[in-house]
């Protein structure tokens, strides 16, 4: 199967996926897409959210599609959601950015989040990125800078929480 033809299929199959879908049901409804890896973020106690990094055949390549599953655990505001992937992203990127337009570009594709939803990302490196919120399509991310940085939060070797990544990547069970 072409890369073209997985990648549409990944972002078909996100569409009918319901926000209790689990990594399992990508599995089966296509082969291809399989989870790298799985983590939890917690902060004093308590379990913040679950993440899961998808990507064709179980392989995370930083410049293949890929697509990080958060299922949150705890309710966040979009306000917070927004100003919470700046603050992280910030530090990660290659050069300067406006904070205000960083921030207006993410409250674009992020919502509030009640405990049991979850937000999928799927990035299209050097295209940009596009946002589901309980299997619902909310938004693209057309920068692809912006889009990488955003990923980075989780996937970069910089990241703010190592064993997340660690986790997400596989490398730790």
């Amino acid at each position: 199967m072409s890369r073209f033809a997985r990648e549409c299929l990944f972002g078909i199959l996100l569409l009918v996926l319901t926000g209790s879908a689990s990594a399992t049901k990508f599995e089966n409804l296509l082969g291809q897409v399989k989870p790298v890896g799985s983590g939890e973020l917690s902060f004093w106690g308590m379990t913040i959210y679950r993440a899961t990094l998808l990507a064709p055949e179980g392989r995370y390549q930083a410049d293949q599609l890929h697509a990080l599953q958060i299922d949150y655990q705890s309710s966040f505001s979009r306000n917070q959601l927004t100003w919470a992937s700046v603050n992280h992203m910030e530090p990660l990127l290659e050069s300067y950015v406006d904070r205000q337009s960083l921030y207006q570009q993410l409250s674009a594709v992020l919502r509030d989040v009640e405990a049991g939803d979850q937000i999928t990302g799927v990035h299209h490196p050097d295209e940009g990125a596009v946002f589901y919120s309980n299997g619902q399509l909310i938004g693209r991310l057309h920068d692809p800078a912006v889009a990488a940085a955003f990923f980075s939060i989780w996937l970069d070797p910089r990241t703010r929480e190592p064993d997340l990544r660690a986790r997400l990547l596989g490398q730790v069970r």
